[in-house]
């Protein structure tokens, strides 16, 4: 009876009631439920099926048994995956994307798309393994007869990009984040409800780096990343969600690794970019020939390749590469050397900049269609990238003036060239600005090291252009406050009578002091809060005085990157007393897969929340989460006039 449920899985397509006969002999039950489970059409049919179990453990074991079938969403495929044959359902998976594989790769080539894949043809799979074996004899893994037993891995990447997609309005996604906030699900399963629904929804960029930081797992972040990067509607401004790993340079490297690295090629933002190429592998060589092509038409020389290193097979450094570096045949894809691992980083003033380049190349190997100028890309740059001197200059204008501008005309004066001179600066920051963060025995070199930063061409003087380093920079210090501020209303947020802020500080001023120390604020805001994010350079930023403390009034700060307005007026901090402790602390402090809140929410926040599904329900009912939500989600689905 088996070996039939065996056949009848590999070939025919069957009904509901046809599968329910099995239900007649019980030992029959759970066997055809995970054999037959992929030969009914439609959700419905599935769900009727699993009602056939008899018992909540056999009910269980057949959902794992079946949970890669379950969880595959055909309409988004591009995710890791670790299959066993032998496992109908794991195989019926298998075998649905080596045929998925094969359409998408005759269709790039019918369209004459640049061959990316990671043997250099039109494969959409990566990193293919065999019972823990490279598949290195493959040529093309459609070619491959798929065994009935053992386990395969790899990497799918869809080549299918977003057209006409909306991003989600901003009340929906923060409904979406509170829920995954607050739901007692695991990682895993959170994961695997927003893979299910991802089709159904565009998000923006600053989305999917909203996203990201709402877990504290690298895998979590990760998992995000893979399932929604093709569903960013303004792939152009990436860098905005990039920046997230400046301080993960492995997680990244292993990102570009599962998807292709002229996949995620930083066309558009390269500067400050570290690249490490392995050119015994063909995407990562055409994504070095790249580099080298814009480089050679950005600069003289490859000035803007910083510490170029290339290191053969053997691990050994080439000698003549260090004599007379990198060759213009390495513009030419099929003239780069075919092994050993080239490295180095990139820098680029905006006057050299050649953006109509970068935009060919964008669309022609990344398939992303640029839709607005140049003036409207979110031009962005990670903290982690510049120098502390950099920084500190930029906590001080941050708190100073109203954008960099107002800075750079101030010091250039009323008669002004346009351009600042390291004698010019060094002398207008005390005296004109005011800026006395340098004072010390190291101050001239302090202040060469940010004018250093700012002159990327080495020509002696800071243009307007090239200040403007300054603004990418207080772009993301500025977002960086926004979204921790939003991240303490998410878990302080939801009391009517008391302002989130109000209860944030006496959370972290733990001792009652009346100022927030370092160690407080990095024991709260990592160890117990989980937040994700610089931390520490909002602490700095927040510690106007830099005495090493935060105060009351210098936290009050955070008040100009709310995003409604205070209902609640400020509050005198006090220490609550013994008994009125446990009402402070009864607020639960809300981690990722910690505890639900405990106190009803206000009016705004139920409204807020019943605007998509619980995030548990959508957990417990997989098969059927796409069609409750889509009806809340506010993207457009690809090839489709109804919104869901």
């Amino acid at each position: 009876q088996i070996v039939l449920l065996e056949a009848l899985s590999k070939d025919f397509c069957l009904s509901y009631s046809q599968i329910a006969m099995f239900a007649n002999e019980p030992m029959l039950i759970e066997p055809a439920v995970e054999r037959l489970l992929h030969c009914v059409s439609g959700q419905t049919q599935q769900y009727l099926l699993f009602m056939l179990l008899p018992t909540l453990s056999d009910f269980v074991h057949c959902m794992r048994k079946c949970a890669h079938f379950i969880n595959f969403n055909v309409e988004n495929p591009t995710a890791h995956y670790k299959l066993r044959l032998e496992v109908v359902p794991d195989y019926v998976v298998a075998e649905q994307l080596l045929l998925l594989d094969r359409w998408e790769s005759n269709i790039c080539r019918r369209n004459g798309v640049p061959p990316v894949s990671q043997k250099g043809d039109y494969t959409r799979i990566r990193n293919e393994y065999y019972n823990g074996h490279h598949l290195m004899d493959v040529k093309r893994i459609s070619d491959w007869i798929l065994p009935v037993h053992g386990v395969l891995e790899f990497d799918y990447v869809s080549a299918r990009r977003p057209k006409n997609l909306k991003p989600l309005d901003q009340e929906t996604f923060d409904s979406i984040l509170f829920s995954l906030h607050v739901t007692q699900c695991d990682a895993e399963a959170k994961v695997w409800v927003m893979r299910a629904l991802s089709h159904w929804v565009g998000i923006s960029a600053m989305q999917l780096r909203e996203l990201m930081g709402a877990f504290l797992e690298d895998f979590v972040r990760a998992e995000l990343f893979v399932c929604f990067v093709f569903r960013v509607v303004d792939m152009w401004n990436e860098k905005v969600f990039r920046v997230k790993f400046a301080s993960r340079p492995d997680l990244m490297k292993q990102l570009r690794n599962r998807l292709g690295e002229v996949t995620l090629f930083p066309f558009i933002q390269p500067e400050q970019a570290e690249f490490s190429f392995d050119l015994a592998i063909a995407d990562e060589r055409l994504a070095a020939s790249l580099l080298i092509y814009i480089a050679a038409r950005e600069g003289d020389n490859f000035k803007n390749v910083r510490n170029p290193k290339y290191i053969r097979a053997d691990g050994t450094p080439d000698r003549q590469f260090e004599t007379t570096g990198i060759s213009r045949s390495w513009e030419d894809v099929n003239r780069i050397n075919d092994s050993g691992v080239f490295s180095c980083l990139y820098v680029c003033s905006p006057n050299e900049m050649r953006f109509d380049l970068r935009r060919q190349f964008f669309e022609t190997y990344g398939r992303w269609k640029v839709e607005v100028p140049q003036s409207e890309i979110h031009w962005w740059a990670a903290l982690t990238e510049a120098p502390d001197d950099v920084l500190e200059f930029l906590e001080f204008l941050v708190s100073h003036f109203a954008d960099v501008w107002e800075a750079f005309r101030k010091i250039d004066g009323p008669d002004g060239n346009g351009a600042l001179t390291l004698r010019e600066f060094e002398t207008s920051l005390p005296k004109v600005l005011g800026c006395n963060k340098f004072e010390g025995p190291n101050e001239k070199q302090r202040i060469a090291n940010v004018f250093r930063y700012l002159d990327p061409s080495g020509e002696g003087e800071v243009s307007l252009e090239e200040w403007g380093a300054l603004q990418n920079l207080w772009h993301e210090m500025q977002q960086s406050i926004r979204e921790f501020v939003q991240f303490l209303e998410r878990i302080y947020g939801n009391q009517p009578d008391e302002d989130f802020l109000d209860i944030a500080w006496r959370e972290f001023d733990d001792d009652g002091s009346g100022s927030i120390t370092s160690q407080e604020w990095t024991d709260k805001a990592l160890h117990e809060l989980k937040y994700f994010g610089p931390s520490e350079i909002i602490f700095r930023f927040l510690d106007q005085d830099d005495e090493g403390t935060v105060s009351f009034d210098e936290f009050q700060h955070l008040e100009t990157f709310r995003r409604r307005p205070r209902i609640v007026a400020p509050k005198t901090p006090t220490r609550p007393k013994e008994d009125e402790a446990s009402d402070v602390r009864g607020i639960p402090v809300v981690g990722i897969g910690g505890g639900g809140v405990e106190d009803p929410p206000p009016p705004v926040e139920r409204k807020r929340r019943n605007s998509i599904k619980d995030v548990r329900g959508l957990e417990s009912s997989l098969g059927s989460a796409s069609s409750k939500t889509s009806g809340k989600a506010g993207g457009s689905r690809e090839g489709s006039k109804n919104r869901p």
